[in-house]
Formats: C-alpha cells, sequence, structure tokens
C-alpha cells in the first residue's frame, strides 16, 4: 500500500539535516513558496507568479498549475496526487498531498 503525505504551504521555516520524507517535504515548501528568478544560483527554481493580482478562481488554477509542474521539475522524488488550495488571512495556501516516487532513507 502507498502512503500520501501532505505538506501544507504555509512554514518559512528552513531546518538542516533533514532526510527522508521530512526532506521531501521541506523541498516541496521551499519550492512552493519561491518566484521564479529569485533564487541567485537556479533561476528556474519555483513558481510563476502569473497568478498574482488575478481574480480568485483564475488565480487558483493556475497556482495549482504551477506548483504541479514546478514540484514534478525540482523533486522527482514525489509524485503530487492533489493540490487543495485555502483562503486564509488574504492569501492563498496550497496544501500538498504526494506519494513517494522512490524509497528515501532516513525518517
Amino acid at each position: 500500500m502507498t502512503t500520501t503525505y501532505t505538506v501544507t504551504v504555509d512554514s518559512p521555516e528552513i531546518m538542516f539535516g533533514l532526510t527522508g520524507v521530512e526532506s521531501v517535504k521541506q523541498n516541496i515548501r521551499i519550492i512552493c513558496t519561491t518566484i521564479i528568478g529569485s533564487c541567485p544560483l537556479d533561476r528556474e527554481l519555483g513558481v510563476d507568479p502569473v497568478a498574482i493580482d488575478q481574480a480568485l478562481p483564475a488565480a487558483g488554477a493556475l497556482l495549482q498549475v504551477n506548483i504541479q509542474s514546478a514540484i514534478e521539475e525540482f523533486e522527482p522524488r514525489a509524485t503530487v496526487t492533489d493540490i487543495l488550495l485555502d483562503w486564509k488571512d488574504e492569501k492563498l495556501i496550497p496544501t500538498i498531498k504526494f506519494v513517494l516516487t522512490e524509497e528515501v532513507g532516513g525518517s
């Protein structure tokens, strides 16, 4: 049976030394909270800001598509199964559900 993991993209805290699924979760958070072009060593990393200033339904759809493709490109250990969006404090907060595409070591 495949385990589905959930990560909510609302914590900017970065922890060092993570392994296993916790490393994958943190990578997904970093990908989703980084705007393309803002990472000096990898200008392609992140999510396209095209959703900013769009009407809520359009912004949600654009954000889901951008998150899906960014995770596929930058975190090959995860396969996204669902992306849920929650409107909180004037922001769309994504929650990503995923399965591991490969066995990861650690906890």
